[in-house]
């Protein structure tokens, strides 16, 4: 993990209190080398997200990533309710696959 996608996880932890986390560098699905940090996705799930608009959590967490977003070429955001989230059908769509399912 580089230190841009550790320093996007780490205040995205701090701030929101994630039920549920999956930061993902996708820079090397977008014409760029294996370990650049210019493309990331977000799925989170937090009760922080609970009373506000879609337009409202995506306002906070560029205003959390500021420093990060000045850095790269792509933020993919998917910010959820913990209710949103648990109606959510195909959430394996939206989630990077274990390690282990990598492998096979």
């Amino acid at each position: 993990m580089g230190p841009i996608e550790q320093s996007i996880k780490n205040k995205l932890e701090q701030s929101y209190h994630p039920i549920l986390i999956d930061v993902e560098n996708e820079s090397h699905k977008h014409a760029s080398k294996m370990g650049d940090e210019s493309h990331f996705r977000v799925v989170l799930v937090s009760e922080s997200f609970k009373e506000l608009k879609r337009i409202e959590r995506s306002r906070n967490v560029h205003e959390l990533l500021h420093d990060e977003i000045k850095k790269i070429h792509a933020l993919s955001l998917r910010l959820f309710s913990p209710e949103e989230w648990g109606n959510l059908e195909n959430k394996d769509s939206l989630l990077s696959p274990n390690c282990t399912s990598k492998l096979r």
